[in-house]
């Protein structure tokens, strides 16, 4: 039987867990969401400009912001005029987000979750949103050839990776240690 999924709860409590200091953007919030739906749950992921998107989060995070239960904070990157939305959860009046009461969510998806926020915790959070695009995208494609062939292989991968994103800059080995740090969390 398949899994129904609150996304609104979802992504609030994402959001909420990893406030104060929140998430940093929309890429690496759907990233993210990439990595638990592997494990856990029914959350249909297709391949977008950034690897693999959900329109159904892209619905519920926007829902979210424009009904102001996660605020957003615009802050610029290294490339010129470009910005992240840094996603937190709002302190309670008069509180902090330890005082706020948390979003429920199963307890088996909570569990997968706080899984899920330490694997990306091990990112440097300035390198956060493209890291998580390039393990989510390696990991759509490995997972592609996975289901297809029985196998994937590293250079075939980073070709299609790249086919796929030229100007994302991804190297050869950028495609290996990606497939590296999924097999050692044990995503392939």
């Amino acid at each position: 039987m398949r899994k129904m999924i609150d996304s609104d709860g979802l992504v609030l409590r994402l959001v909420q867990k990893a406030s104060p200091g929140g998430v940093e953007g929309k890429k690496a919030l759907q990233k993210m969401l990439y990595f638990l739906s592997r494990r856990q749950g029914d959350i249909y992921f297709r391949w977008e400009h950034y690897g693999p998107f959900s329109p159904v989060i892209h619905g519920a995070t926007a829902y979210l912001i424009d009904t102001g239960k996660i605020q957003v904070e615009h802050v610029p990157t290294g490339k010129e005029g470009a910005v992240i939305s840094r996603m937190t959860y709002p302190a309670p009046a008069g509180g902090d987000h330890k005082d706020a009461g948390p979003v429920k969510i199963p307890d088996e998806l909570e569990r997968e979750l706080d899984s899920v926020l330490e694997f990306a915790g091990q990112i440097d959070r300035k390198r956060q949103p493209r890291e998580l695009e390039l393990l989510a995208s390696v990991h759509f494609l490995a997972s592609f050839y996975l289901e297809s062939d029985g196998r994937y292989d590293v250079a075939r991968v980073n070709d299609h990776l790249n086919a796929l994103k030229p100007r994302a800059g991804f190297k050869l080995e950028d495609v290996e240690r990606a497939i590296k740090i999924l097999e050692d969390a044990s995503y392939l």
